[in-house]
């Protein structure tokens, strides 16, 4: 027979499971959000960035690939680390 204590303990793993799962996926949306938005202002102001700051708008962009693929392994911290230069 499975004790009270025991089914207590497996009910309280699944809600913090099914909590941590949707967290994670909530933190992934927000930052393909502000990879989008990254995206968009590199390729808006590559033009003119392009001749007076050369070396800013390459780290921008090489900031932004590097965000968009660590967050399609899943590491979203090291992907808000780049999105947020």
């Amino acid at each position: 027979m499975i004790h009270a204590s025991c089914i207590r303990i497996a009910l309280a793993f699944a809600v913090l499971s099914g909590a941590l799962i949707s967290t994670g996926c909530t933190v992934g949306a927000k930052l393909r959000a502000k990879s989008t938005e990254v995206g968009e202002l590199t390729r808006e102001i590559e033009r003119r960035a392009y001749k007076c700051a050369p070396k800013e708008l390459a780290h921008a962009k090489a900031h932004h690939e590097f965000g968009d693929y660590e967050l399609q392994l899943g590491h979203f911290t090291r992907a808000d680390e780049h999105l947020a230069v």
